[in-house]
């Protein structure tokens, strides 16, 4: 069998890495980057194909990818779609899950009460801007724009992501729980493959033991400034609970849309003087230090977030907690891990117990050398191959 030529299209730098679970001898890899020259020159791979998003043209990339058998988006937005649509039926579409590009489209399912209230601030001071510049249009141009919102209506366009995604042949996902329930809102998902984990560094379990008592007074709340995180109801926890040990809470907000919900949330965690603000972004060495020691990891998102936080909580011994709609809460339950509900949370605050006892951290740790196991790079090789071999 022939290599199978494979485009890997990023076009955020940091997520370069995900392109690893593709590294074997039966696959030819390119990575592509589509972006600004300015993060271009923080890359220091020269391997790296980049395409300038600013004078980018579909018709060019395209031709660029005439002899791929595969070409793999890491998210799909604007420039995506275009390309999705615009490459030949021959050439196969793998498309590296995000998350953002579909629970955007049925947020209100996985928002709280207090998130929705500052999204619906924001959109009504959106429209109003919008409001205020069409008054400074003249009459002409008003007129134009009527009679285009007009055809629009009588004439709609089809929803060009909804095609790309259904153009799309494969979706390299999580967990397949997950993709069934998104099929519930678009019925057209590509088939499902997860994605491999991992390995875990060379360590032994025991060492766990050590990790857990050296646990420090400080818990990690959410993984971004982005609404998904629901970040209200955990700060309003902590703003009403006196707890018998003081614990510090570390606010992850050094990346994400800075809107409304995100100045809301600054201004109301600034007054509560237990939460530390980090806005500055972290390096790897720096980010696996605070979870490393933290005691507990509070995501109180309903939908799946924040896998690596996770991920390293287990690694590490932490305690995790989840919202209980979270798909994230079940899947870890049924596989056996210890974690523990956003319910959970509000009790073990006032009482400080928030650090993982030693019995469970042995137990999660042991149950992610599964999960990894059972999520290898070479599984999931392998069901790439598969794939192709049967289409």
């Amino acid at each position: 069998m022939n290599k199978i030529k494979i485009i890997h299209v990023h076009g955020d730098i940091k997520f370069f890495k995900l392109s690893n679970s593709f590294d074997s001898p039966e696959f030819e890899n390119t990575i592509v980057f589509i972006g600004k020259k300015v993060d271009y020159d923080l890359i220091t791979d020269d391997k790296i194909v980049y395409f300038e998003r600013k004078v980018f043209k579909v018709d060019h990339f395209v031709d660029y990818c005439k002899n791929a058998d595969l070409i793999v988006f890491y998210a799909i937005d604007i420039v995506a779609t275009r390309i999705i649509l615009a490459l030949p039926k021959n050439i196969k579409i793998g498309w590296r899950f995000f998350g953002f590009e579909l629970y955007s489209r049925c947020k209100e399912s996985f928002i709280t009460k207090n998130t929705k209230l500052l999204i619906d601030e924001e959109i009504k001071i959106e429209v109003e801007k919008e409001l205020i510049k069409k008054r400074h249009k003249n009459r002409d141009s008003f007129i134009i724009n009527l009679k285009q919102k007009l055809h629009s209506i009588l004439f709609p366009k089809k929803d060009d992501f909804l095609q790309a995604i259904t153009r799309c042949d494969l979706f390299f996902g999580l967990f397949e729980e997950e993709h069934n329930m998104l099929k519930g809102f678009f019925p057209n998902l590509p088939t499902f493959i997860p994605i491999s984990i991992d390995a875990l560094p060379s360590i032994s379990p025991v060492l766990i033991d050590n990790k857990v008592n050296k646990k420090e007074n400080y818990i990690l709340v959410g993984n971004s400034r982005n609404y998904w995180n629901n970040h209200f109801e955990i700060l309003e926890i902590i703003k009403k609970t006196k707890s018998k040990v003081e614990f510090k809470t570390m606010l992850f907000l050094n990346y994400g849309y800075e809107g409304i919900y995100y100045k809301k949330l600054l201004e109301f965690a600034k007054k509560l003087n237990q939460v530390i603000i980090i806005e500055d972004f972290l390096s790897i060495e720096e980010f696996n230090k605070l979870s490393r020691n933290c005691a507990a990891l509070v995501l109180n998102s309903k939908r799946q977030l924040a896998g690596n936080n996770i991920r390293k909580a287990f690694e590490y011994g932490t305690k995790v907690y989840l919202h209980e709609n979270n798909l994230f809460f079940k899947y870890f339950k049924d596989n056996g891990f210890v974690v523990f509900s956003v319910s959970d949370f509000e009790k073990d605050y006032e009482t400080g117990n928030l650090i993982l006892d030693n019995s469970s951290a042995q137990n999660n740790y042991q149950k992610l050398l599964i999960l990894i196991e059972n999520n290898s790079h070479l599984k999931f090789q392998k069901n790439i191959k598969e794939y192709f071999k049967k289409n």
